[in-house]
């Protein structure tokens, strides 16, 4: 936590005392404390490149940005991208075809807030195993508009496929039992369909 110095001056051998009947009047410090979670993280997939913009935060003086993807970063090892005080972002030089996900939180001198992911990517993803293969569910996307529908990917020992779905369920059936990487994509309209929006998740196919 940074904390701010104060400095006092006083003049040598005086002392400065109150007079009258009340007590001195104080201004209301401003809280010390973090700044609330950014709002309303939006994306916009280009070519090779991703722009961001989020609502202001109260009491921020700037934020941090995060992210991975599926190609380099393991899931929870976020990479560092930038700190601003601007509320966009454009990250560049990214290759097509790869999933990013994004996390913003605002800082000041007091700490960091939460962090807020972007928006039109599927949530609290639960998994159910069946036969040859697992039932998904997660909660519906509906901003910053709803889904056409979801491309369900997986990636096992025994090789990688994709289904879809316009639910927010789905059970995928995969050949040989063992270590799955499943990801939930959704299918925004007029996002370019070379870069994908999505959550990702580990589980194991039973036999």
């Amino acid at each position: 936590m940074i904390r701010k110095s104060m400095i006092f001056l006083s003049l040598a051998g005086m002392i400065v005392l109150g007079i009258g009947c009340g007590s001195p009047s104080k201004s209301n410090p401003p809280p010390q404390a973090p700044p609330q979670a950014p709002a309303n993280l939006g994306i916009a997939p280009g070519d090779r490149q991703i722009s961001l913009a989020w609502s202001p935060s109260t009491g921020a003086d700037g934020y941090y940005l995060y992210y991975y993807n599926t190609g380099t970063v393991i899931q929870g090892n976020r990479q560092f991208l930038a700190k601003t005080t601007s509320t966009t972002y454009t990250h560049s030089s990214l290759t097509n075809g790869v999933l990013y996900e994004y996390f913003i939180s605002a800082y000041n001198d007091y700490g960091s807030s939460t962090e807020t992911e972007e928006m039109g990517v599927p949530s609290s993803i639960t998994t159910i195993s069946v036969p040859g293969g697992v039932t998904l569910t997660w909660t519906a996307v509906t901003a910053p508009t709803i889904p056409a529908g979801y491309t369900i990917f997986y990636d096992s020992n025994s090789g990688s496929g994709q289904t879809t779905s316009t639910a927010s369920t789905c059970t995928v059936t995969v050949p040989t039992p063992g270590p799955c990487t499943l990801t939930i994509t959704t299918d925004i309209p007029n996002y370019p369909p070379d870069i994908r929006v999505g959550s990702e998740i580990t589980t194991t196919i039973k036999p």
